[in-house]
């Protein structure tokens, strides 16, 4: 109960200590979403056939949310950087669960009305969903 206790009291201190400025952190959600397609590029020829269909499905969710954070800071195209992430086989299911984590945590310190981002944390509550398909 104690370590709920301290790791909620963290959580609020990480909230307001956050900065201010919506478009930094809406920056590092489209880094980590970036992230999850590397991620899901490596782990997909792994999968079985029946879970392809899956993680291609997470892909498209991604797209989507990248769509809309990039609409929330007045980009109408999504255009990709340039990315070189090398993350071991073994891991690549883990890393996808903590990348999803962190996006939670970001979209948590935006400082927007819950309805300019309901769309997009209901995209990521769906990719949740999948990973535990994957």
């Amino acid at each position: 109960m104690q370590n709920l206790e301290q790791l909620a009291r963290e959580y609020r201190n990480a909230l307001e200590n956050s900065a201010q400025d919506g478009s930094s952190v809406i920056e590092q959600i489209i880094i980590l979403e970036e992230n999850q397609l590397d991620y899901l590029n490596g782990l997909i020829p792994r999968l079985p056939v029946s879970s392809r269909r899956t993680a291609n499905y997470f892909k498209n969710i991604v797209f989507r949310s990248l769509s809309k954070l990039n609409a929330l800071v007045k980009n109408t195209t999504y255009v990709p950087s340039f990315r070189n992430v090398n993350v071991p086989c073994q891991s690549l299911k883990n890393a996808l669960l903590s990348t999803q984590i962190s996006i939670f945590v970001l979209l948590d310190k935006l400082p927007l009305p819950y309805a300019d981002i309901a769309e997009i944390l209901s995209l990521e509550n769906r990719k949740l969903a999948l990973l535990s398909l994957i």
